[in-house]
């Protein structure tokens, strides 16, 4: 693949701290900032803000936008999760037992919601009551020291539950012994792929039969996790390493070795095939995962936020403190 040509389209600058909660949605060449109860839209092709989403509550969690802007989803913190479009809103109840919820994601042909959490244990009910408790200034039993100084217990086994937000329809994926920590969607919902801190679980729907993955580090923490459109294969983008699961097989092939000690933002293309990662020294590097070669380096005034990559890799976008910028990517398609 020959080197793209880089070009910078445009900067936008965003309210103070947009950073903490950014969505960045490069195919739509726009970034999606978090206040409270309600999402923003900024468009680099309008030059506009616009609201994206008004809700009543005090604060929406995990709010997960779709590559095409399209339809969003979000939590309230609870065990409801909502989509929303241009046209209406709609919500599922995750569970009638007290549920955590941990990560939310959209399939690319905005149908599939899913969710990825577990379900509380008796202990980890009384852990929270005890933190309700404290903080109404009420007297409880374990000394002058907050809860949360104890060791956070009472997650049971994880499970992913799906929604078609056309037909209403929901299933639960079972499985995980741990908290359900991400999750990526095929093209058209019929796979998923989540993990937790010890194992890569991929999942076809319709048979709700699943292949296990182990990864090699302990703790399992990527940054970067996509199933590709075609469901086989998984890309995982961790602080010194991207790794390609393939999901007929228990193969796993580590395609790019980073470095660790700097890079601290990754994001892959619509497929996979591509990465950008972002380092502390002020620089995105843009790899071909399938030669682990880079392709090409941009610099900027500072470590980023966060970074994406479009669908087709033709745009790169990032968050440079507090400012929204975008790149055209010629060549990457060849």
């Amino acid at each position: 693949m020959s080197t793209p040509k880089v070009t910078e389209l445009c900067r936008i600058p965003l309210p103070a701290h947009a950073h903490d909660d950014a969505i960045l949605l490069p195919d739509f060449d726009a970034v999606v900032t978090r206040t409270g109860g309600s999402l923003r839209l900024h468009s680099a092709s309008t030059k506009r803000s616009t609201a994206l989403l008004e809700t009543d509550l005090a604060r929406i969690s995990l709010p997960s936008v779709s590559r095409l802007g399209r339809r969003v989803a979000w939590s309230d913190g609870q065990r409801r999760v909502f989509t929303s479009t241009s046209h209406s809103t709609t919500s599922v109840e995750l569970a009638q037992a007290p549920y955590y919820l941990n990560c939310l994601a959209i399939s690319g042909d905005e149908r599939i919601v899913a969710a990825g959490g577990s379900a509380l244990t008796w202990e980890r009910k009384q852990y929270e009551e005890e933190l309700r408790i404290y903080d109404a200034g009420m007297p409880y039993d374990y000394g002058e020291n907050r809860p949360e100084v104890r060791p956070n217990p009472g997650f049971g086994p994880g499970h992913v539950r799906l929604w078609d937000s056309s037909s209403g329809r929901s299933t639960m994926l079972e499985g995980h012994r741990d908290i359900v920590s991400g999750i990526s969607l095929n093209h058209d919902g019929s796979m998923v792929a989540a993990f937790d801190e010890r194992f890569i679980r991929v999942w076809d729907v319709a048979s709700t039969r699943s292949r296990v993955h182990t990864p090699r580090r302990r703790a399992f923490r990527p940054q970067a996790f996509l199933l590709a459109p075609g469901g086989d294969y998984v890309m995982a983008g961790d602080v010194g390493e991207i790794w390609l699961y393939d999901t007929s097989s228990t193969r796993a092939e580590r395609v790019l070795a980073l470095d660790e000690n700097t890079s601290n933002r990754i994001a892959f293309d619509g497929t996979g095939r591509l990465s950008a990662v972002g380092y502390e020294r002020g620089a995105i590097c843009i790899y071909d995962n399938l030669s682990g070669s880079e392709l090409c380096s941009v610099g900027i005034s500072e470590r980023p936020y966060h970074v994406a990559l479009s669908t087709t890799g033709s745009r790169l976008a990032a968050l440079v403190g507090d400012t929204f910028v975008l790149w055209q990517l010629e060549g990457t398609g060849d």
